[in-house]
């Protein structure tokens, strides 16, 4: 790190300058540790905010940029999760006929509609 402020020094650079070339190199590898922080739930705890603003800062990466990669990266988790919890609910709420129309997809007719079972008796003997 003093290497790269020894040389933004010597060419006269202020840090500010810097910030896109170090969001072009190292801003996938911070939006990929924000999402290792997130783990299963999506959801970054107290004692992880601290390494990643460490990281932020030794990565060179701005505030602002560092904002916009967490937000990248919440789109990244959120999406999936929450079309699953369209679907079952919709799944969940919606008749097999509102269901069908909606997805424009066949899903067939119930035959255990009534809530019988199916007749085996004559597989049984």
């Amino acid at each position: 790190m003093s290497q790269l402020d020894a040389l933004r020094g010597l060419l006269g650079m202020s840090e500010d300058a810097t910030y896109n070339a170090h969001l072009e190199v190292f801003g996938n590898a911070y939006k990929t540790s924000v999402l290792e922080s997130m783990g299963s739930t999506g959801v970054i705890t107290a004692e992880y905010r601290e390494p990643l603003d460490k990281l932020r800062s030794r990565l060179g990466v701005s505030e602002d940029d560092s904002k916009a990669l967490y937000l990248e990266a919440m789109e990244e988790r959120m999406i999936p999760m929450i079309e699953w919890i369209i679907l079952e609910l919709e799944r969940t709420m919606l008749t097999a006929e509102q269901l069908a129309q909606k997805r424009q997809k066949d899903f067939g007719e119930d035959y255990f509609k009534s809530g019988k079972g199916a007749d085996v008796s004559g597989f049984l003997s």
